[in-house]
Formats: C-alpha cells, structure tokens, sequence
C-alpha cells in the first residue's frame, strides 16, 4: 500500500496528479520528471 499524499499540501490528489504526469513524461522518454518526483 502506498502511503504517500496523506500530509501533502494540497492533498492527496495533487500529489498524484503530479506523480500522473511524471508518468506520462516518462512514458514519451523523459525521465526527469519522475526521477524528481520520487526522491521528493
């Protein structure tokens, strides 16, 4: 279970929203996003 978003500011949903695009960057071949997103 991911326990990520629950003290997040904004809220949970913002918080995946920015892991979604991430994502969706990495999916076209750029990893920096995601790369930042998980060592925040």
């Amino acid at each position: 279970m991911f326990t990520w978003g629950r003290s997040a500011p904004g809220g949970a949903g913002a918080l995946r929203a920015a892991y979604i695009a991430a994502l969706r960057a990495a999916d076209s071949g750029d990893f920096e996003a995601l790369a930042t997103f998980l060592r925040s």
